[in-house]
């Protein structure tokens, strides 16, 4: 049987996680074709979301805990260290 909620979402996401990845790449090609004016004010959005996932990343927060773990001193000085 398999299992349903978050964690079934959570491996399934991870299992198709390259697929994911390729599929925003398109995405975000397709919108900088189709709207290129938008370019600039997304563009100082790329640091703070490319840091947000390589955290989630290789630290393996879950993204739903992500604020509540920038909040935890001990774990960001341990991460940081």
């Amino acid at each position: 049987m398999s299992q349903q909620g978050p964690q079934g979402l959570v491996e399934r996401l991870e299992h198709h996680q390259v697929a994911i990845y390729l599929a925003a790449m398109a995405a975000g090609a397709l919108l900088g074709w189709a709207a290129p004016a938008a370019g600039p004010g997304l563009e100082h959005a790329i640091n703070p979301v490319l840091g947000a996932l390589l955290f989630v990343t290789f630290l393996q927060v879950p993204a739903a805990e992500l604020v509540r773990s920038l909040r935890d001193g001990r774990f960001v000085s341990a991460a940081l260290t």
